[in-house]
């Protein structure tokens, strides 16, 4: 039988943003975050962009030992005409990380989630969801997993599908990622 406490909840921690964000050649960075010596998450848009290329997008680049020089690994979709896309970090205690990314228009309107674990990124998906008044959500979220399986609760009040005017009670929203498919259910 499981007990409650064999979950463990992950941490927020505060990587290091840099106050001048890193170059690419091929995007435009708006935010640089310092994981540690050899990996960064960067928010920034294309250079090139079009109608199906637009917005911002999450990367994630590494240092590639065999090249001794930092790649991108990863490269999120484009959020199209988000006004914000702004990261959160969460950490469990073997180092494996959760990014929550919050976009926002006029108002927020839901997050990304992703997983980092090993120097890989896997897009896990969205929640159309934000705070009461439509603000920020992330200070309602709590990670937790046991084993592979992740559960991410609410907590307080919560705008589920964003401009709906569905206000309910954050603990009644159950997400879970189960063999890194995202299900949600209301109680």
């Amino acid at each position: 039988m499981l007990f409650q406490s064999d979950r463990e909840q992950a941490k927020q921690i505060y990587p290091i943003r840099l106050k001048e964000n890193l170059q690419l050649n091929t995007y435009s960075i708006s935010k640089s975050f310092k994981l540690n010596a050899n990996e960064y998450v960067l928010i920034g848009k294309s250079n090139s962009e079009n109608d199906e290329n637009l917005g911002y997008r999450m990367l994630y680049i590494a240092m590639d030992s065999s090249a001794e020089r930092f790649q991108k690994k990863y490269i999120s979709k484009p959020k199209e005409e988000a006004y914000v896309y702004n990261p959160y970090f969460f950490e469990f205690l073997d180092g494996e990380k959760f990014i929550i990314v919050e976009e926002g228009y006029e108002y927020m309107a839901g997050i990304d989630i992703y997983r980092l674990r090993n120097s890989k990124i896997d897009f896990l998906g969205n929640i159309s969801i934000s705070g009461p008044n439509r603000d920020s959500v992330i200070g309602h979220i709590k990670i937790e997993k046991l084993n592979d399986e992740y559960k991410i609760l609410f907590s307080g009040q919560v705008e589920y599908r964003v401009s709906s005017d569905n206000i309910i009670n954050g603990s009644t929203l159950l997400v879970s990622i189960i063999e890194d498919e995202l299900k949600i259910d209301l109680k």
